[in-house]
């Protein structure tokens, strides 16, 4: 039965260390009760059991990580100061739309109420070798994780005694944590970028390589 458990490049990234971070954030801030174990009976069940907890946290987290992201991408793109972010975004909507035209021909799909995406990464990951849709996908995942982690904490930082009384504290912290957020997220939207470029391009592939053997 478990050799059977199959684990994706997502449940590790997104699930197990992203669970696995905010058990050691939350035991950093004393948040997390203390389990005293015997670690000559209870070694192995212990570790399954922090593993199974791990991934369950990072499940957990999963949506309210994504739903902020996505609200905060919606605010963030509104000023165009990342070139690189506007360049694969601007690529995207055009593979996107010869993508979707070429399914909808393919298959005599109505245009609304369609996820073309789907159609063409289910095509994609099944017709070409070489497919890096999951990686790129799995490090998004990270990536936005790890960015909204830190806006959750910012706060928790700025309550500790020893920088809530320190202005000069309080100003590092922040410039800190703005710092690697900004970082993180903008690696988190091109990696999102790159996924989706991935199963546009393989789907073209694909359809090029069923035209040439027709």
């Amino acid at each position: 039965m478990i050799e059977k458990i199959k684990i994706s490049l997502w449940d590790f990234f997104s699930f197990f260390v992203t669970g696995l971070l905010i058990i050691l954030i939350l035991a950093a801030f004393g948040l997390l009760p203390t389990f005293h174990f015997n670690p000559k009976e209870l070694l192995f069940m212990s570790s399954l059991i922090f593993l199974v907890v791990c991934y369950i946290v990072g499940l957990v987290f999963e949506p309210i990580s994504n739903l902020t992201f996505s609200v905060i991408r919606k605010l963030y793109n509104r000023f165009p100061w990342n070139s690189k972010i506007n360049t694969l975004t601007i690529e995207s909507n055009l593979l996107k739309e010869i993508v979707e035209t070429k399914i909808s021909t393919r298959l005599d799909l109505p245009e609304k109420n369609v996820d073309y995406f789907q159609f063409a990464k289910s095509l994609s990951i099944k017709n070409v070798d070489s497919n890096l849709f999951m990686v790129f996908l799995s490090r998004f995942g990270l990536y936005r994780n790890l960015s909204v982690m830190l806006l959750f904490i910012l706060p928790a930082l700025l309550a500790q005694k020893e920088i809530n009384e320190n202005w000069t504290s309080i100003l590092t912290a922040v410039i800190a944590v703005l710092f690697l957020f900004v970082l993180l997220f903008n690696r988190a939207q091109q990696f999102f970028l790159y996924s989706g470029l991935e199963v546009y391009r393989n789907y073209l592939i694909f359809d090029k390589k069923e035209l040439k053997e027709n």
